[in-house]
């Protein structure tokens, strides 16, 4: 972790397939929890993707997330109102 001036003061780093990936956070707590998450998955060798940088579960999780929305956001435009 590095501490750059201003801003998110607390950065996590770390490479997938060479390519250096960051993140920042406003507290050293959130930047610790980020890196404990991002080690746990390295050491339960599971993949991370070239183009995020996010290990593929948390790609996942991501990607279900919007598929939900999306399917909400379809189902409020089909919605009329009685009124």
């Amino acid at each position: 972790m590095s501490a750059p001036i201003g801003g998110k003061p607390f950065m996590v780093r770390w490479t997938v397939n060479g390519r250096e990936k960051s993140e920042s956070f406003m507290t050293v707590g959130l930047a610790d929890s980020r890196l404990s998450k991002l080690m746990t998955a390295a050491r339960d060798g599971e993949p991370f993707d070239e183009h995020t940088g996010l290990p593929a579960s948390e790609l996942r999780a991501i990607k279900q997330r919007t598929a939900w929305y999306d399917h909400m956001a379809q189902r409020g435009r089909g919605h009329k109102s009685t009124s």
